[in-house]
């Protein structure tokens, strides 16, 4: 009997839109096939046997004649877009809200809340990838310690904090404390706490960064 299975996602790698891409800005949106044109085609052997091929059109992937593995694409039943509401409707929960989106940043009371949290003032705070936040902000947060914060539009908050400016313990401690405030109203189900490292001028992002999720969603669950 198998008791245990194992997940394996890769976040971010879509293959095609689903037909409500449109509500959340994502229309046209294909990660991979994309990502193939960019680079003039992936090399994918295992993928490509396993019957990746057979999924969508992708420039250098070829359709086997018999793929040696199960594959497909399924559709998206829970509302929304983050990757935290996939998990949960992969365990069985379905959520019926999407949720705020926050394409200009977070609301004023949230940022009150998030200084609260962490005890100092926050830069940033703009929709943004974090490796153009960590430039933008660098030398600010260096000098003064405010924390950096962004988000990618959705419900994931983004921190970021240089171990000179606050102890690495301390800072996924109160990212943990952040994460329990931030869930109502605004609807914020992970916080990302990413470590800096470096001097000024060459400061980059440490190891992988701590993600602080709920656990699961208090809406419909059939499973868990």
């Amino acid at each position: 009997m198998i008791n245990r299975v194992i997940v394996l996602v890769v976040d971010g790698l879509g293959v095609g839109p689903l037909p409500d891409a449109a509500e959340y800005g994502d229309a046209g949106s294909h990660t991979l096939s994309h990502l193939a044109d960019a680079v003039g085609g992936l090399n994918l052997p295992t993928l490509e046997a396993l019957g990746l091929g057979h999924i969508t059109e992708i420039k250098g992937v070829r359709t086997m004649g018999q793929p040696e593995g199960c594959f497909g694409r399924l559709g998206f039943l829970s509302k929304g877009v983050d990757s935290i509401a996939g998990y949960w409707e992969m365990a069985g929960c379905l959520t019926d809200s999407a949720g705020p989106l926050y394409p200009k940043g977070f609301p004023s009371d949230m940022v009150a809340v998030i200084e609260q949290a962490f005890g100092r003032k926050i830069v940033g705070n703009r929709r943004s990838s974090g490796t153009m936040m960590l430039r933008e902000c660098e030398a600010e947060h260096l000098s003064s310690g405010a924390l950096i914060v962004w988000t990618d539009g959705r419900r994931t908050c983004h921190v970021a904090a240089h171990e000179s400016a606050m102890r690495r313990d301390e800072f996924f401690q109160r990212c943990r404390a952040a994460r329990k405030l931030l869930k109502d109203p605004w609807g914020i189900v992970r916080v990302s706490a990413y470590p800096l490292l470096g001097d000024a001028g060459a400061v980059e992002f440490g190891p992988q960064p701590v993600l602080l999720s709920l656990n699961r969603p208090d809406r419909r669950c059939s499973m868990c």
